[in-house]
């Protein structure tokens, strides 16, 4: 009801009541509000208006600075494993940057399989936004995946003077090297199937250009994606040392999507102050 002042009606202007439907869900579960809360409404009508929204199961946009916000997912934001609500396990830092694993140990539990849902079945998307930690490891260490063996993972590798991403295929393959690694660590990084889990992978690099393509073999893992380490089996195994701000899981995606994605994503890092 509007509030009255004499006989002249004064509107009740609530914050937020023109944000998006799906934006507003998030914030209402996380709590979030000021510009983490205008930063999310604007990342959700930026992936509808690319068509890229209605691709995505799971994202984790790392906001809010605590354990609490940045478990959600932001497609489904319930507090449930089934809508695939981190479960983060161990030693974690959680700040303004996103999320901290700080020890091999340390890991979080998505509850996505993708070797089980049935959306998948022509191909998968994924990709995550990492930031330097104050103490990186870069040798042979990961932030995301799951591992069941030579023939059923995704992961992502950190090397010394590599990236590795590990695409249901045998580890020699699909290896990429970036010049000047250190510095390019920090960013956007994308990967995309055509076709089944043994099609061809596309790896888009922080500036949302395509890289390089290949042609895995192999099948989905039937385990658990982490994040902030890799699944082995069951257990995590090591892990990089760096924030995620960012994370998603989805089906296949375009070239172009990907350029937009990164678009998107970086204006909403940019808006959070951490942009890189």
């Amino acid at each position: 009801m509007p509030i009255r002042v004499g006989t002249e009606p004064i509107l009740k202007i609530i914050v937020g009541d023109n944000f998006d439907p799906d934006a507003k869900a998030f914030i209402t579960a996380t709590g979030i509000s000021g510009t983490d809360a205008t930063a999310i409404n604007t990342l959700v009508l930026d992936l509808k208006s690319y068509g890229i929204w209605n691709k995505m199961e799971v994202i984790y946009p790392f906001i809010g600075g605590t354990a609490t916000t940045n478990k959600y997912n932001l497609i489904d934001p319930q507090d449930t494993d089934g809508a695939y609500r981190i479960d983060f396990q161990v030693t974690w830092t959680h700040d303004s940057t996103g999320s901290l694993a700080t020890t091999n140990a340390t890991y979080g539990n998505t509850f996505f399989n993708p070797s089980t849902y049935s959306d998948l079945a022509t191909g998968m998307s994924w990709g995550y936004y990492e930031i330097t930690g104050p103490s990186p490891v870069y040798l042979d260490k990961y932030n995301f995946g799951a591992y069941v063996n030579a023939s059923q993972f995704f992961s992502i590798e950190e090397r010394n003077t590599e990236i590795d991403p590990k695409y249901c295929q045998n580890n020699s393959v699909f290896r990429v090297s970036f010049s000047g690694l250190s510095n390019e660590r920090q960013g956007f990084r994308q990967f995309s199937s055509s076709g089944s889990a043994s099609g061809v992978a596309s790896l888009s690099n922080i500036n949302g250009t395509a890289e390089t393509t290949n042609t895995p073999g192999g099948s989905y893992p039937n385990l658990n994606f982490y994040v902030g380490n890799l699944n082995l089996n069951g257990s995590p195994y090591t892990n990089d040392r760096n924030y995620l701000a960012f994370a998603y899981m989805g089906t296949p995606l375009t070239s172009q999507e990907r350029a937009d994605y990164f678009t998107s994503v970086q204006t909403f890092q940019t808006t959070l102050g951490r942009q890189h």
